[in-house]
C-alpha cells in the first residue's frame, strides 16, 4: 500500500476509535511463540497488520477492509476466540447486543403481560361462577325480566 492509502486507512479507522499496528512477519511470528495462538503463525506470509478496538466495531472494520483491495482479512480474535475469515463475516451479520437485549426484554414482557391477562381472566370467570352459585335466585330473576 502507498503512504497515502495507509494514511487514509488509519484516518477512517481512527474515526471509530479503531487502531492499526503493522508488524514485520518475523516479529509477529516471534510474538505468537509460547501463546495459545501459535498455530496461526503460518498464516503470516507478509507484513502483518493488526486492527483492534475496545468497542464492538466488527462491521465497520470489515467495511473499511473491503474498500482496501490490498488488504486481506485472515481471521480475528473476538471475545477471546480465534475466528476464521468466514466466521468473522458471519459474526458481523449478528445483531448488536443492544438489539438482542431489546428483543429479549420485549419477548419476556409480552409473555408476562399475556400470562397476567390469562390469570385475570380466570379470576374473573371464577368470581362470576361463584357469584352465580352463591346467589342462584338473582340469576333466575335476571332471566325472567
Amino acid at each position: 500500500m502507498t503512504t497515502v492509502e495507509w494514511d487514509n486507512l488509519r484516518f477512517e479507522l481512527r474515526k471509530q476509535h479503531v487502531h492499526v499496528k503493522v508488524f514485520p512477519n518475523k516479529v509477529a511470528c516471534k510474538a505468537l511463540e509460547g501463546t495459545i495462538y501459535k498455530e496461526i503463525s503460518p498464516l503470516f506470509l507478509s507484513t502483518t497488520c493488526v486492527v483492534y478496538s475496545n468497542k464492538q466495531t466488527v462491521k465497520y472494520m470489515l467495511g473499511i477492509i473491503r474498500k482496501q483491495p490490498k488488504m486481506e482479512l485472515m481471521g480475528a480474535k473476538i471475545d477471546n476466540r480465534l475466528m476464521s475469515r468466514y466466521a468473522v463475516i458471519e459474526y458481523s451479520k449478528l445483531p448488536s447486543l443492544e438489539e438482542q437485549y431489546f428483543s429479549l426484554v420485549h419477548y419476556l414482557s409480552s409473555t408476562a403481560s399475556r400470562l397476567s391477562a390469562l390469570l385475570c381472566r380466570n379470576q374473573q370467570q371464577l368470581v362470576s361462577s361463584l357469584s352465580r352459585h352463591a346467589n342462584p335466585e338473582q340469576e333466575d330473576s335476571n332471566q325472567i325480566h
